[in-house]
């Protein structure tokens, strides 16, 4: 009793042992016993599953900001992090394609890395992250190395499990003409192939400033990503533009999140250890108890002492607690 109670308000879990200690008491007694014992049982069973629920979540949390802290280093080496099977793409064709023309300088990049948002479009910004959506991916090469780079993604897709990154054919890429009033002419190419690829994709979605007017052209576009093609109005999801991949100011509005994304993965790996750590503390407590000795006195305890054991014993049934 002296040694439970201490015990059970550690864990804020009432022991009445000692209300109950005296000789007229022993049924009560024994209850209490039998209940604290029960209600330490389930203490622990609980703390063991939300223990390991806990471990992992913060595993999840810890690979989260390994990656988050890998992506930050690269921004701020001017370096995009791309969804995975962009970059795994990226890293085959300009290992393969060195390797197969000889030659270290080939270029291949995906077309957000060759085109500019100009300070006085920036209103367009969203719009054209939106519509481009994972088009911003696509990647080229000069028009020489294009066949050789698509036996090389064919080779790969299935293996490496790559599918939905686009690889613009750049021996097409001629005259194309964008509407003045498009949504590509608010998007600077960085060369030539840059330029006609979003002449290609958006030179004939019509910027417009209100919803009103997107009927009055089959293709058409709102600075706030409303779209209107085949007679039919719909808006661009915003979380596609939330992380923007298009010029340098792209790059900083990344960094910028990046570092508040680890700030809150931070925290929230503090608070998992902290819950850990109290979990662990009570599993730890519980397992001090010294309730469950009491299956095997009569076995060993009473075999050194019989005679006070044995007085012990006769006050109750010790079975009948667990039973």
């Amino acid at each position: 009793i002296d040694h439970e109670t201490p015990l059970g308000e550690k864990i804020e879990v009432d022991f009445l042992g000692r209300k109950f200690a005296n000789r007229d008491s022993h049924p009560q007694l024994l209850k209490t016993i039998k209940d604290f014992d029960g209600v330490l049982s389930e203490k622990k069973s609980s703390a063991t599953l939300e223990l390991a629920e806990l471990k992992n979540k913060l595993a999840i949390e810890k690979d989260k900001k390994i990656k988050i802290e890998v992506e930050i280093e690269n921004l701020k080496s001017n370096r995009f992090t791309y969804p995975e099977f962009v970059g795994l793409l990226l890293e085959l064709l300009k290992e393969e394609l060195r390797n197969e023309f000889n030659k270290p300088d080939i270029d291949v990049k995906p077309l957000c890395e060759l085109l500019e948002i100009e300070k006085e479009n920036e209103v367009w910004r969203n719009s054209i992250e939106g519509y481009l959506n994972t088009q911003r991916f696509d990647i080229i090469v000069e028009p020489q190395y294009f066949n050789k780079a698509l036996e090389i993604y064919e080779k790969h897709k299935f293996k490496r499990k790559i599918h939905g990154v686009g690889l613009i054919n750049t021996n097409k890429l001629k005259n194309y003409e964008a509407n003045p009033s498009s949504l590509a002419t608010k998007v600077k190419g960085l060369n030539e192939y840059a330029r006609q690829s979003v002449n290609m994709i958006m030179g004939n979605v019509i910027c417009v400033d209100e919803i009103d007017q997107l009927k009055n052209f089959s293709k058409s576009i709102t600075p706030t990503g409303m779209t209107y093609r085949n007679n039919t109005a719909r808006q661009i999801n915003q979380a596609i533009w939330a992380k923007p991949y298009i010029g340098l100011k792209a790059i900083q509005t990344q960094l910028e999140n990046a570092i508040q994304e680890e700030k809150i993965i931070s925290r929230a790996i503090k608070n998992l250890i902290s819950s850990e750590n109290r979990l662990n503390n009570l599993i730890h407590i519980i397992n001090q108890s010294q309730i469950r000795d009491l299956f095997n006195m009569p076995n060993s305890v009473a075999a050194k002492q019989p005679v006070q054991c044995n007085r012990y014993l006769s006050l109750f049934d010790i079975t009948a607690i667990f039973d």
